[in-house]
């Protein structure tokens, strides 16, 4: 997408969960991994879905919030900062590029979580660059047929 391409994506508030930075009207729908926005001064680009642990389950007093929260598949999302800059509260948020229109976020989180996901999907999920490493990581041990995840410890801290 060229600059000139470039389109309001969307405002920024303020979060609840904990997270950094919370974009008014824009879903995992919305976003695709790899996507580079301007936030602001700043430059970011999206790398992963977030994980919900335990420990949201405790702020919000419900044993379940954390695997619920998963479930959902609106988990929010992580950025790699590509240039620092000044952000504040009603900055506009641009779409600046999308090297993987392919693969939107709640696609990506969806399979994450899947404890049935398709090897041959996971593989090609652990090759795209833009990921980070982690969720590179987890994909390419769930590419492995007899692999089986255990998120207890993630999600209930036991």
């Amino acid at each position: 997408m060229e600059a000139a391409d470039a389109r309001a994506f969307g405002q920024v508030s303020a979060g609840g969960f904990g997270e950094n930075v919370s974009i008014l009207d824009i879903t995992e729908d919305d976003v695709c991994v790899g996507d580079v926005i301007r936030i602001g001064e700043a430059l970011v680009q999206v790398t992963q879905g977030r994980l919900p642990c335990w420990k949201l389950s405790t702020h919000v007093g419900r044993e379940d919030m954390a695997a619920r929260f998963q479930k959902s598949g609106r988990t929010g999302w992580y950025y790699r900062v590509l240039r620092e800059g000044l952000v504040r509260a009603g900055d506009p948020v641009i779409l600046m590029e999308r090297p993987q229109p392919g693969w939107p976020l709640s696609i990506v989180i969806a399979a994450r979580f899947d404890p049935r996901l398709d090897p041959a999907l996971a593989r090609r999920l652990s090759q795209i660059a833009e990921l980070s490493l982690s969720w590179r990581s987890g994909f390419a041990r769930k590419s492995d047929p007899d692999y089986v995840e255990d998120t207890s410890l993630r999600l209930a801290g036991r």
